[in-house]
């Protein structure tokens, strides 16, 4: 059947119709004639396959990846990138007027940088010994090269290859420090792996600027660390400040966008007296706003990010911050009993639970500055925030160009 599709939606899906069934279609683009078939039927609507199209938009252009619609990693490569960025924020407006009933004709600012060869860390399937990814359909998808990695990072697949073959692991996660030039891995395996081995592996074996080696116990909740070879941990800086990054800590995988996000959403503030800095990970935040004055409180669950923004903290002068291992919960609960200026938010994807917003309500913080990566559970959020507050700004980065995720902040004041 051939359908024309209408928009894109939040997942990288076309919406196209046919005798009055909706279908979402992937790698289209709007006003595109498509020829598809259905390949999961819901009640309202149906997953669909493209084959062919037969009418393509001006803003369609070749994939630069061989891999691109077999690999699940990328699902606008297929779009210029200006295009790219304008579908995004049609994607995200129409998100927050849907679920938050927000309506927003511009956004304050659209930040973006290079959208190739932009992530510092990237985690490869391993099956039999292969280095790839999981495909589209579930499938494994055999890599030697991924352009939305960073160029360090593709100079490696060789030694990871090489690595698959002696130590058999299920996956192999990769972060690289442009700062510092060099690497820090940590893997899991279908195998016993012998400490001696994996050490005299690292010293003859592996590339210099391989630090760290870290073998990792697989389980669904967390990444326990067995026995690491070498130091577990690299440094970046940014604006001014050294992070130390654990190998089991979180730290953003497009530094080039994340500087520009910090340095925009730093630009018009000077002072806050009092800063509380939830999901605070290893401080990108909260660091930042403690070099500016006041006292600032930072806090995750991770306990590893904890130590490492403690850590960066020492290094860098920082005295005027406290550092805590809870969840949001707890932390908002225990901090907002005391005034604060300023809450810094930037959740998972779930976004916040209604108990951490009814938290926020009655503990009313002068102003929120609100991370997201998920757009459907921030504006859900929005729209229960908005009973105190009044949005300022909106600024969407794109993080991930090529994908479909975006990244938003938002800037709100209590009224």
């Amino acid at each position: 059947m051939i359908v024309e599709i209408e928009k894109l939606v939040h997942n990288g899906y076309g919406i196209g119709r046919f005798q009055n069934r909706v279908y979402f279609v992937p790698f289209t683009l709007p006003n595109e004639k498509v020829k598809i078939k259905d390949i999961i039927n819901r009640k309202d609507y149906s997953m669909a396959k493209l084959e062919t199209v037969v009418e393509p938009s001006p803003h369609r252009i070749e994939p630069i990846c061989p891999y691109f619609g077999r690999c699940g990693g990328c699902h606008f490569q297929h779009i210029d990138y200006t295009e790219q960025l304008n579908q995004k924020s049609n994607i995200l407006k129409e998100t927050l007027k849907k679920i938050g009933n927000i309506e927003i004709e511009n956004l304050n600012c659209i930040i973006y940088d290079e959208p190739f060869y932009y992530r510092n860390r990237v985690k490869f399937k391993v099956i039999d010994k292969e280095i790839g990814f999981v495909g589209v359909d579930e499938d494994f998808v055999n890599i030697e090269h991924c352009p939305i990695s960073s160029k360090a990072i593709n100079d490696l697949i060789p030694f990871l290859k090489e690595f698959a073959k002696h130590f058999n692991p299920s996956w192999i996660s990769v972060f690289y420090s442009d700062t510092q030039k060099e690497y820090i891995i940590k893997f899991a395996s279908y195998d016993y792996i012998d400490k001696e081995k994996l050490k005299k592996f690292k010293e003859h074996l592996t590339p210099k600027n391989v630090v760290g080696i870290t073998l990792i116990k697989d389980d669904n909740k967390q990444d326990k660390i067995i026995f690491s070879i070498g130091t577990p941990f690299t440094f970046i800086e940014l604006l001014e400040i050294k992070y130390r990054i654990n190998i089991n800590s979180f730290f953003q995988v497009n530094i080039k966008v994340a500087q520009k996000l910090l340095q925009t959403l730093l630009e018009k503030e000077n002072y806050f007296d009092r800063v509380l800095d939830d999901y605070g990970g290893v401080g990108l935040f909260g660091l930042h706003l403690a070099r500016r004055g006041g006292y600032v409180d930072i806090a995750d669950i991770n306990k590893s990010s904890i130590n490492d923004a403690e850590y960066s903290a020492k290094i860098n002068n920082i005295n005027n911050a406290s550092f805590y291992v809870h969840n949001s919960y707890i932390f908002l609960k225990k901090s907002l009993s005391k005034h604060a200026n300023l809450l810094v938010l930037d959740p998972p994807r779930s976004g916040l639970s209604k108990e951490e917003i009814d938290l926020i309500i009655l503990g009313k913080p002068d102003y929120i500055w609100y991370i997201s990566c998920e757009p459907s559970s921030l504006a859900r959020d929005l729209k229960l925030l908005k009973q105190k507050y009044k949005i300022k700004e909106i600024y969407m980065a794109d993080m991930f160009p090529q994908t479909y995720h975006i990244e938003t902040a938002v800037k709100l004041e209590l009224v």
